[in-house]
């Protein structure tokens, strides 16, 4: 997000989870090892009829800007706005890439063809269940004659996380975290799927690129909204 309240533009973004509420929304890539942006997008509305804004599309587009597209064997990290079974797929079978994300389970009432195959928890079944309880699913998928396989895994932490890869597919049997607990000064170790493992270690490169720019300000009192973009680009590339 880049921060902007004005009235210039029609797609200003009101997000309050994020630390910056209003603004200008942005997606970008970055490299998981040094958090350098490769390739950015901004959004413009649903109403903009030059680009489609969904998020196969919109991966898509950026990994064709950052010049990815070259090499095989690479993996993406994403997060629950991108990860689906529909992204996974066409990552595999255009780029022969692997995905690790997290994923939105779904409701019994909204299902569709390319859901994962569990379901959400309802809040008594969660409270029930003992902190690190997980399942496992896997599928075998084929592209080009060219076999691979998806898995998807549902997980108690404090809450239910679920995860979608195509990366390092295997069962997590014996895998484990260390959790804190109220009341007590030890950590408590409990199960956890090599999904988690894998998604941890990489996923952050974008919080990371947010946290070094951070520290430069794009606030400038003009109507000539571009400019804090391009400011914006100075600080993140």
């Amino acid at each position: 997000m880049i921060k902007y309240c004005g009235r210039a533009v029609a797609f200003i973004q009101y997000m309050p989870v994020k630390s910056i509420k209003h603004g200008i929304k942005v997606f970008c890539v970055c490299c998981a090892i040094s958090g350098i942006m490769l390739a950015f997008e901004v959004y413009c509305g649903n109403k903009d009829k030059k680009t489609d804004g969904t998020a196969v599309n919109v991966c898509d587009r950026l990994v064709n800007e950052a010049e990815l597209t070259g090499p095989r064997g690479r993996t993406l990290y994403t997060d629950n706005y991108y990860t689906s079974v529909k992204l996974a797929k066409h990552l595999f079978e255009k780029y022969r890439w692997t995905m690790v994300g997290t994923i939105f389970p779904t409701d019994k009432k909204t299902r569709e063809d390319h859901d994962i195959p569990f379901l959400k928890l309802s809040n008594g079944v969660r409270n029930r269940l003992e902190r690190g309880w997980f399942r496992e699913a896997c599928v075998k998928l084929s592209a080009d004659r060219t076999p691979y396989y998806l898995q998807c895994t549902t997980w108690k932490d404090k809450k239910q996380v679920s995860f979608l890869s195509n990366n390092k597919v295997r069962r997590s049997d014996g895998m484990t975290v260390q959790r804190r607990v109220r009341g007590k000064r030890t950590r408590d170790t409990i199960a956890a799927p090599h999904a988690k493992a894998d998604y941890v270690a990489n996923y952050n490169a974008v919080d990371r690129n947010d946290r070094d720019s951070a520290d430069y300000s794009t606030t400038i009192r003009t109507n000539r909204y571009y400019l804090r973009i391009f400011c914006w680009g100075l600080w993140t590339g």
